[in-house]
């Protein structure tokens, strides 16, 4: 079977693309090869997500790490913590599943919108801007995001319409790196850490940190839910790699 990447994140949410090359007991061994858009070097002991389909997903931390040489990639061994996430996920492989796989997605893109419309609008009323200094701040940072989740919700929208429309045609319309970029999140948190620092924002002290407690309120479950949200985007993304790749492989068989 032809193997795509498939995306992880960090802790903070943070995606990034990796080829799974085996897994047994508690040990995953992924490689992350240079070529990679979205590609990260791991750090020995971090705590790292793989979304692995068919899994509860997969949380470790990086055991260990290798150069290929000549491949130029490097391997990483991750010990399994924990399995967290959404219940694998029932599936025959088909194209049915694509499609039903890209209207999930589209509804949980849509979340994001709706969860990041009221994060700008909780985002006032916890910070010690001035009203005149958060209005400019906001024109400066909300507005892009917003409309990069905008064009993501609707371009889901338009490939589940035509994957409806052509069902014949699924592997030819389906494009993995284009799909990858409307996946992925559309939030910097180390952008907002610019602009929401330990003087700016009270009473949390970072939106790292803020995303990791479960006790500081609404500003806390907005981020924690959006964040949620994207991990299930990652797991959909994944079991698609995995059902387009099944489905390739036979018609590049000669």
């Amino acid at each position: 079977m032809i193997r795509f990447p498939f995306l992880g994140t960090r802790v903070d949410g943070d995606p990034f693309q990796y080829l799974l090359l085996s897994m047994e007991g508690d040990r995953t061994e992924i490689a992350i090869y240079d070529w990679f858009v979205n590609k990260e070097r791991l750090e020995l002991e971090e705590s790292i997500h793989l979304h692995i389909p068919n899994t509860n997903g997969i949380l470790g931390k990086v055991d260990s790490f290798s150069s290929c040489g000549t491949a130029k990639c490097v391997t990483y061994t991750i010990i399994q913590e924990t399995t967290i996430g959404p219940a694998p996920v029932a599936v025959s492989g088909q194209k049915d599943d694509l499609i039903q796989l890209i209207k999930d997605s589209f509804l949980l893109k849509c979340g994001v919108k709706i969860y990041m419309t009221h994060l700008g609008a909780y985002f006032s009323r916890i910070t010690d801007y001035s009203p005149k200094a958060y209005s400019n701040f906001k024109s400066l940072l909300f507005p892009d995001i917003e409309k990069k989740i905008k064009e993501n919700v609707e371009q889901l929208r338009e490939l589940h319409g035509k994957l409806l429309n052509n069902v014949e045609e699924i592997l030819a319309i389906i494009n993995l790196d284009e799909l990858r970029e409307v996946m992925e999140s559309e939030i910097n948190l180390t952008l907002f850490d610019i602009f929401f620092t330990e003087s700016k924002l009270a009473p949390h002290s970072g939106l790292k940190e803020v995303i990791k407690c479960k006790d500081k309120g609404l500003y806390s479950l907005y981020l924690n839910s959006i964040k949620n949200l994207e991990r299930r985007l990652y797991s959909n993304y994944n079991l698609i790699v995995l059902i387009y790749s099944t489905l390739i492989t036979p018609s590049t068989q000669v």
